[in-house]
């Protein structure tokens, strides 16, 4: 039973790194979906929550997986050239689990055990991640006006940087040494341009190859891999007050889990968009998906009480 609790724990992380839930839509006036109208010198905010929880409960094993981030960001228009919007993009607030620092960093393994405990410190100090020096930083973004990502510059810069206001917050008598608080930092910090980046790569990537018009719907195949699949269904719902309201729904199967406990293992999605009407800018999102399961299954020729919890939620 052993190799399959393994595999269950290999599913699960791969899940929660992989499965995205779709992000935000943007329209403009015409009704076409995906088109920014941004204001040079304007400046447009932007949250982030991304979580994620895995648990399998089972006679003799308990497996529980768990995994967060959270950003705000502030867009500031600096040029509109032909059909691309450059844009400094800065932040001042930053929070991440010691889960998805492992998970998500690419960086060497002394350097993500360098991240874990300067995460610790800075949290159990009541420091928080990211503060005032950091938001004097920015990365150098360019946004085509259907709001693909076509470039995203000055991560050196931002990390020789960032680093160093980082390890600033840090309180003396720690216990790190300086060699491991700047590797840290650099750690957390490319955690923190890789969220950061994907976050703008997929902002804008699920619209229609059509124009629409509310009450009009499209369904878009965001996940499809041996551990998962994921269909979503958008619904242009109306225009309001300014803001374009759109609805998701959608279902999501687990078929490698499926085959190990012999039971489909299906769930839902769910979620709205809020858009500015003129600009295009995501107001307000939230988007959920879970699968969860509580009945009796077959493993390896003996029947079992078997609890399965999946969920995943993206807020912007």
């Amino acid at each position: 039973m052993k190799s399959f609790s393994k595999k269950i724990i290999l599913i699960s992380a791969a899940l929660l790194m992989s499965a995205t839930v779709p992000a935000a839509l943007a329209a403009q006036e015409s009704g076409k979906l995906f088109e920014l109208k941004l204001v040079p010198g304007k400046v447009y905010k932007l949250h982030s929550r991304d979580t994620g929880e895995s648990i399998v409960r089972m006679p003799g094993q308990k497996q529980e997986m768990a995994r967060y981030i959270a950003a705000d960001y502030r867009a500031r228009v600096i040029a509109y050239s032909g059909n691309l919007y450059r844009l400094h993009l800065s932040s001042d607030f930053f929070d991440i689990s010691e889960a998805t620092v492992r998970d998500e960093s690419e960086a060497d393994e002394a350097a993500t055990a360098a991240a874990v405990k300067l995460l610790t410190g800075l949290k159990a100090s009541g420091s928080p991640l990211f503060g005032e020096g950091m938001a004097d930083l920015y990365l150098d973004i360019q946004l085509s006006a259907a709001g693909e990502l076509v470039e995203f510059n000055g991560g050196g810069d931002y990390l020789a940087n960032g680093s160093e206001v980082l390890a600033g917050q840090l309180p003396a008598g720690s216990g790190l040494s300086e060699a491991e608080v700047q590797a840290g930092a650099g750690a957390l910090l490319a955690v923190f341009l890789k969220e950061t980046e994907d976050l703008f790569r997929d902002l804008y990537e699920h619209a229609p190859d059509h124009p629409v018009v509310p009450g009009d719907s499209w369904s878009v195949d965001v996940m499809e891999s041996a551990s998962g699949s994921m269909t979503v269904n958008y619904e242009y719902d109306r225009v309001q007050a300014g803001m374009d309201f759109l609805t998701i729904s959608g279902s999501m199967e687990l078929p490698e889990l499926a085959t190990i406990f012999g039971i489909p293992i299906e769930g839902w999605v769910q979620g709205f968009v809020v858009l500015d009407h003129e600009s295009g800018w995501v107001v307000r999102s939230r988007k959920m998906a879970e699968v969860s399961i509580n009945q009796n299954v077959q493993l390896e020729g003996i029947r079992l009480p078997l609890e399965l919890y999946f969920s995943l939620s993206k807020e912007n």
